[in-house]
């Protein structure tokens, strides 16, 4: 099976780091355990992207265990973009304004 590759974008980069630095301030070591729970999440969708079902325009999201996050991608060719790391708290339009 052909490996896809993962593009992340720097917002999503900047949502990740965001959510690692609350987590860290709750309990010390948390934030690399949230760390850990995403780089498992993306290691899933890159096994196989098409796992997650279509949710919006073709945006697939999978959820990331043990935290309230949404990893949020779109399938180009062999490429896997995410776009977006959200808490599912936050207002749905956040990750939808960045597919435009």
């Amino acid at each position: 099976m052909k490996q896809h590759k993962i593009v992340i974008t720097p917002t999503a980069q900047k949502d990740i780091q965001t959510g690692k630095n609350w987590y860290e301030t709750q309990q010390n070591q948390l934030g690399n355990e949230f760390i850990d729970a995403i780089e498992s999440a993306i290691k899933k969708i890159q096994s196989n992207p098409r796992l997650c079902s279509l949710i919006y325009k073709g945006i697939r999201r999978l959820m990331v265990k043990r935290f309230p996050f949404g990893i949020y991608y779109f399938l180009k060719d062999d490429i896997i973009n995410i776009f977006a790391v959200v808490h599912f708290s936050r207002n749905p339009k956040i990750w939808k304004q960045r597919t435009k």
